[in-house]
């Protein structure tokens, strides 16, 4: 059975730091006045906006690995494919942080004040993965204290982004206004979905040496693994 999850904004608003990492800045950008006036207005908009809504449920392993299978797209090797059958529990999850805080990005983008939409982007984008976070503290809190969670998605690490399909066969997210388009787009935009991996601390540590990891430009796993680390 899913759940509907509500959250406050404040608890995805992203740090200062991260919404210039977004976009490829140091935080000492932020010492121009232009730049700092963006980010304001931004959050401005944020605060206004921003909706975090998400719908979640439990799966049993074996419901997983039909699903997971999806159009038979996938990588041979993924992280996903290789520790799900020793997780405590998974969760599927399709979050948003709001159609209208979307819209405002893309209303930036068509009047082509590329400034202001690309700051606003990257504090939605940078909220919505805070989400997926969010998500998974909430969830493990289901577990038991000594648990590790992280959140996968698909159109990341060899899940093949088909693989959105049969999530939201099983998920229905659309009961929070989250639809799915050919391309295996979401809309609103800035939404995010996938599995939460719960269970030992370990069961994430993977090196990255998968063919994929070959044309990842950011390598952003091994960030989420310290961090892992390090809690």
């Amino acid at each position: 059975m899913s759940e509907v999850l509500t959250f406050p904004s404040s608890d995805v608003a992203p740090s200062d730091a991260d919404v210039c990492a977004q976009q490829g800045m140091p935080p000492t950008a932020l010492e121009r006045p232009r730049v700092a006036q963006l980010l304001e207005t931004a959050r401005r908009t944020f605060d206004e906006t921003c909706a975090p809504r998400a719908v979640v449920a439990l799966i049993a392993r074996d419901e997983f690995a039909a699903l997971y299978v999806g159009q038979g797209r996938n990588d041979e090797r993924t992280p996903v494919g290789e520790i799900y059958g020793t997780a405590d529990a998974l969760y599927l999850f399709a979050a948003t942080v709001g159609a209208e805080l979307s819209q405002r990005v893309q209303e930036l983008f068509r009047t082509r004040d590329y400034a202001a939409a690309a700051m606003l982007d990257a504090l939605a984008s940078q909220a919505a993965d805070n989400l997926a976070n969010r998500i998974s503290v909430h969830v493990n809190g289901t577990v038991r204290n000594d648990t590790a969670a992280l959140p996968y998605s698909p159109g990341y690490c060899g899940w093949h982004i088909s693989g959105q399909r049969a999530l939201f066969d099983f998920l229905r997210p659309e009961q929070i206004d989250i639809t799915l388009n050919d391309a295996y787009l979401m809309q609103p935009l800035k939404s995010v979905s996938g599995v939460v991996l719960i269970g030992r601390r370990d069961l994430h540590s993977f090196e990255d040496d998968y063919e994929f990891c070959t044309t990842c430009r950011t390598h952003s796993c091994r960030a989420r693994l310290r961090a892992l680390r390090a809690n």
